[in-house]
């Protein structure tokens, strides 16, 4: 006990009126600071004496090492040197009066050693009194709590960051789930505007060949039909190897002779002849007539247009 012995630490601590505040390091300073042994000589007792009560051992002097307020005792009677190290008063106390001087350390935990010819010291009135206990813990159990706290503070960050993983990972999926589903309708409406725009490159191909008089209108959806399966087949093994189906029907159509022979049109049909030999000007014609047709409210084919503008006839 002739050491240096810890008496109060850094923390969260309670005093004797419910008070509960946070002790730094600076006020262990303060304490240390405000302690003069030659103004008054704070006395080791057993217990928190109001008055008056024996005198263990007297406090020399005090100070601070980290965390920790350290007490040096001096004229320390031997029977309670033996009982503090022998471990009856872990715990400890302080006493403290409003300006922070230091009134006594008390010890905690046994009853007061029978020592006679001890005498009482006076205290002067302790209204004001602040008293805060502190327990000096075994070392090892120190450490495993320290541990057990570091482990506890590693294992909620832990949890703290798996949950805002967690949180990261499902709006990465949603979004993801979203760019799918945008993507996937992007492809469907893209696929029906293909499909669209490839009937109608279907429909002018047949159209031409008919306005070339190569088929009849009565086979026009025929061979359009021929065209989409093709379109579907897509590339096909053919006895001179691979090749693609819509181009080999589109070249079989169109290496079609003509059948039909257009004549003049009726008197009437137009005011202008129109060259049966020259398939833009056919073609030209027939879209004229198709339009004057549907702005009288009558919808025809482009084959029925160019049977009117030519009056065609079967060869």
């Amino acid at each position: 006990m002739r050491d240096w012995i810890e008496v109060f630490r850094t923390g969260t601590h309670t005093d004797s009126g419910g008070n509960t505040r946070e002790w730094t390091e600076e006020d262990l300073d303060a304490i240390v600071s405000k302690y003069d042994p030659s103004h008054h000589e704070a006395p080791a007792v057993i217990g928190h004496p109001s008055q008056n009560a024996p005198a263990y051992a007297w406090v020399e002097g005090l100070k601070r090492e980290g965390k920790l307020l350290l007490a040096k005792f001096k004229q320390i009677v031997p029977e309670f040197a033996e009982g503090v190290e022998s471990g009856l008063w872990k715990k400890r106390s302080i006493a403290l009066y409003p300006d922070m001087s230091l009134r006594h350390v008390g010890f905690l935990g046994a009853q007061p050693p029978a020592i006679k010819g001890l005498k009482d010291i006076e205290f002067a009135s302790g209204d004001d009194l602040m008293t805060i206990e502190f327990s000096q813990a075994d070392p090892k159990e120190s450490d495993a709590e320290a541990k057990i706290k570091a482990l506890e503070a590693a294992l909620e960050a832990s949890k703290e960051s798996l949950s805002q993983m967690e949180v990261m990972f499902a709006e990465t999926q949603q979004q993801a789930t979203s760019a799918e589903e945008a993507r996937k309708k992007l492809e469907t409406e893209l696929a029906a505007i293909r499909n669209e725009t490839r009937a109608k490159e279907r429909e002018v191909f047949v159209d031409t060949l008919v306005a070339q008089g190569k088929l009849t209108p009565a086979l026009r959806q025929m061979a359009i039909d021929m065209v989409s399966i093709a379109d579907a087949v897509g590339m096909y093994a053919f006895a001179e190897g691979e090749a693609s189906a819509t181009e080999k029907v589109e070249s079989f159509l169109s290496a079609l002779p003509k059948v039909i022979e257009f004549g003049e049109m009726a008197p009437g049909a137009s005011e202008h002849k129109v060259d049966s030999e020259n398939p833009k000007a056919l073609a030209d014609a027939a879209l004229e007539f198709k339009e004057s047709e549907k702005k009288a409210g009558r919808d025809i084919s482009i084959a029925r247009a160019v049977q009117h503008v030519k009056g065609a006839k079967h060869v």
